[in-house]
C-alpha cells in the first residue's frame, strides 16, 4: 500500500511538473500569428482549448494541422503515423512531406532540409517551426520583437530574385514558384494549368523589340487587360500572354488555362517589392 502511495505520488508530482514547465512555454513565451494582415486565431474547437503559438529556443511554434491549414492544405492531406511519430503531408497534390518528431531533418520529396528546431510534443500537441515550413511552401515567416509578432502571407508568392509578389489563393493548388527556362514556373496538378513569369526589360519600347523577337508579334496585337493599369495580353497557339508592369519593371506571363479572370486577379493583385 505505501509502495503504491509512493508511486502514485511520484507520477502526481511529475504531472504537476510537467503542467507547470507548459505553462511557463505558453505563458511566457507566447505570441501572436499575423496572417494575411488578422491576427490568428489559435483556439482548438474540436478539443475546446486554447493552442497559443510561442517561442521554443528561439523559434516560433504552431500546431501541426493549423500552420498546414493556413496554408491551404486540409486536414484529410495530413497523415499522422503514432507508431513511427512521423507525419506525412500531401502538399498541392504534387509533392510529399516527412516530418519526424525530434528530428532535425525534414523529407521534401527527394531532399532533406535541415532545421535547427525540430517538430515537437507539447501537450499530446505536435508543434512545428512556422518559418521552416514557410519557407519550405514558398512563404517567408517576418519577426517583430517589438509587438512580439510573427507575420505571414499564405497566399502571396514570392518570386525571387525578381522584386515581385504574386497573390493566389493556395486551395487553387499552384506549387511553390520553380526555375524554368530564365524565369518562374507555377504548376498545379490538380487544373493541369501553369503560370510562367519572367522579366523582360524596364521599357516598353524593349518589350516591343523582345516579342519581335521572341514570337514574331509586336504589341499592336494585344489588347488592354484593364483601363487602369498598364498591362496588355493576347493568346497565342491556345497560350495567354500578359504583359504588365510593376515597379517600374515589366514581366511576361504565360498561362495556358482559359480562366482569363485569374489572370486579372493575378496582374491586378501583384505586388512589387521595394
Amino acid at each position: 500500500m505505501n509502495i503504491n502511495g509512493g508511486m502514485m505520488k511520484k507520477i502526481w508530482m511529475i504531472g504537476i511538473i510537467v503542467i507547470i514547465s507548459l505553462s511557463f512555454i505558453y505563458a511566457e513565451n507566447e505570441i501572436d500569428i499575423i496572417v494575411n494582415d488578422t491576427v490568428l486565431d489559435t483556439f482548438d474547437k474540436e478539443q475546446e482549448m486554447n493552442t497559443p503559438a510561442f517561442i521554443y529556443h528561439n523559434r516560433t511554434m504552431l500546431p501541426m494541422r493549423m500552420v498546414f491549414n493556413i496554408y491551404g492544405i486540409d486536414n484529410d492531406m495530413i497523415y499522422w503515423d503514432a507508431e513511427e511519430r512521423k507525419v506525412y503531408v500531401s502538399i498541392y497534390y504534387n509533392h510529399r512531406l516527412e516530418i519526424s518528431i525530434d528530428s532535425n531533418e525534414i523529407r521534401y520529396d527527394d531532399e532533406t532540409i535541415y532545421t535547427d528546431v525540430p517538430a515537437k510534443i507539447f501537450d499530446n500537441r505536435t508543434y512545428l517551426p512556422l518559418a521552416v515550413i514557410s519557407k519550405i511552401l514558398g512563404d517567408k515567416a517576418l519577426w517583430n520583437a517589438e509587438d512580439r509578432t510573427v507575420t505571414i502571407h499564405p497566399n502571396r508568392y514570392l518570386l525571387e530574385p525578381y522584386n515581385l509578389k504574386l497573390i493566389l489563393d493556395r486551395k487553387l493548388g499552384f506549387d511553390v514558384p520553380i526555375d524554368y527556362n530564365g524565369g518562374k514556373l507555377l504548376k498545379n496538378q490538380k487544373l493541369k494549368e501553369k503560370i510562367y513569369i519572367t522579366r523582360v526589360a524596364n521599357e516598353w519600347q524593349k518589350v516591343n523589340e523582345y516579342m519581335m523577337n521572341q514570337y514574331y508579334i509586336n504589341l499592336e496585337a494585344f489588347s488592354y487587360l484593364f483601363n487602369d493599369i498598364k498591362a496588355v495580353y493576347s493568346k497565342i497557339n491556345n497560350e495567354y500572354i500578359i504583359l504588365f508592369e510593376k515597379e517600374n519593371e515589366i514581366y511576361l506571363m504565360k498561362y495556358n488555362g482559359d480562366n482569363l479572370q485569374l489572370i486579372k486577379d493575378i496582374v491586378r493583385n501583384a505586388e512589387g517589392v521595394k
